[in-house]
């Protein structure tokens, strides 16, 4: 017998990259923690297995007040704080158009509020074939489901056919068309889908605005991974100039990573609107659902991101340490990618990010090389076809060997 009402009984199950990172955790208590190789994770973590953390918002969290930190927030966030959040996503590339913010509990939170805002229970949202498997729970939460199109074209450029097919398709099913990109720097794969893309996506989806008046076209783009995404990856931002009055572009941020306040829980939830009143629209909506869901966020986080905001030289400190924390990825990321080259191991296309994704022919085929793996104490996380490897989390001395040790157990599962 169950108490849950009918539409919660499918949410009992465990999260899968989560299941995987216990798996790890209770494998290293047995054997020590550093003759193991746990890529399950998704933080950026020291050599040794530490957390890593930058010392300027460690300092800059340090001098905020305990009883600025003890108090509410307010529902919307604190405006002050919001203002620096909105910056320090757009930077040089701020489109030219409405923009408001909406503090948010990580960028899950944000991702929420787009979900229950701009979809009607029974809707679909489109989004890749490879992707954060979380985004199916927060959907199911919504009464919604997700709905996918292969993610990459021909060599490491974006399937924007494929895309813009997916959503003329569903503008004929429903009255919002929402489609879902993490980009720059995707989980699960690195990837970032080139400006050039963006650009002919934008103006595919706004002829399909145009002609699908009797609603709208919803963008949310989850840039949890934009602060390690390298010299360029914000120009796409200014795509989103002189949208037709019924498309709306959603940022879907995270501070946990650029930040690395993990455990803060501080996002923003930014809208990038084509007129005054759709972008009134959204941050009214978006604080009455917050109010409604999780009340408010984490005054701590938002009173650190004013204190670095505020003081050029803190700031200045913070985007060195944060280029730092980006270098050591690139470092990692390239010596995966020269060995599997040199094996031949084919990952999907990465550019930059927490994480390199290998395909596999099927679901279950990503399970078995994950158990396969595992023989050698080395944790992944199967997701969908294939399977993520943080190197976020791994040294570049326990990187050394990985790519041939995949390809070899691949050869051996006969994949």
């Amino acid at each position: 017998m169950t108490l849950l009402a009918h539409q919660e009984r499918a949410q009992g199950a465990p999260d899968t990259i989560f299941a995987y990172a216990g798996q790890a955790a209770t494998r290293a208590a047995q054997v020590g923690r550093d003759n193991i190789v746990n890529a399950t994770i998704g933080s950026f973590l020291n050599a040794d297995g530490s957390l890593a953390t930058l010392p300027a918002v460690e300092l800059a969290m340090a001098e905020v007040p305990f009883k600025a930190k003890a108090s509410y927030a307010p529902i919307d966030g604190i405006p002050a704080a919001i203002d620096a959040m909105i910056d320090d996503i757009f930077r040089d590339c701020r489109p030219n158009a409405f923009i408001e913010g909406v503090a948010t509990p990580g960028g899950a939170g944000a991702l929420h509020n787009a979900f229950s805002n701009y979809l009607t229970r029974g809707d679909v949202c489109l989004t890749t074939n490879y992707y954060w498997d979380n985004y199916d729970a927060l959907l199911r939460l919504n009464g919604c489901s997700l709905e996918t199109f292969p993610m990459l074209g021909s060599g490491e450029s974006f399937n924007t056919e494929g895309c813009l097919a997916a959503c003329r398709e569903r503008a004929k099913k429903q009255k919002n068309v929402m489609l879902l990109l993490n980009t720059p720097a995707h989980n699960p794969t690195g990837f970032s889908v080139p400006l050039a893309d963006w650009k002919a996506l934008v103006a595919g989806l706004k002829d399909l605005a145009k002609s699908h008046q009797d609603g709208g076209v919803v963008v949310v783009v989850d840039v949890a991974y934009i602060d390690y995404a390298g010299f360029g990856s914000r120009e796409f931002f200014k795509c989103f100039e002189n949208l037709p009055e019924n498309m709306i572009t959603i940022v879907c941020a995270s501070m946990s990573k650029g930040y690395t306040i993990y455990g803060y829980r501080l996002g923003c939830e930014i809208c990038i609107a084509p007129t005054k009143a759709s972008a009134e629209e959204f941050k009214h909506a978006s604080g009455t659902t917050a109010r409604g869901t999780w009340s408010n966020c984490s005054r701590p986080a938002m009173e650190m991101v004013l204190q670095i905001a505020s003081d050029p030289e803190k700031l200045a400190r913070f985007r060195r340490e944060q280029e730092e924390f980006a270098g050591s990825l690139a470092r990692r990321a390239n010596a995966f990618l020269s060995e599997a080259k040199q094996v031949g191991l084919k990952p999907c296309p990465y550019q930059s990010g927490f994480f390199i994704y290998v395909p596999t022919p099927t679901d279950d085929d990503a399970r078995r090389l994950a158990a396969e793996l595992q023989k050698a104490d080395v944790f992944t996380v199967p997701l969908g076809k294939g399977v993520r490897v943080a190197i976020c989390a791994i040294s570049e001395e326990k990187i050394a060997g990985l790519a041939t040790l995949i390809h070899k157990d691949m050869q051996v599962l006969g994949l």
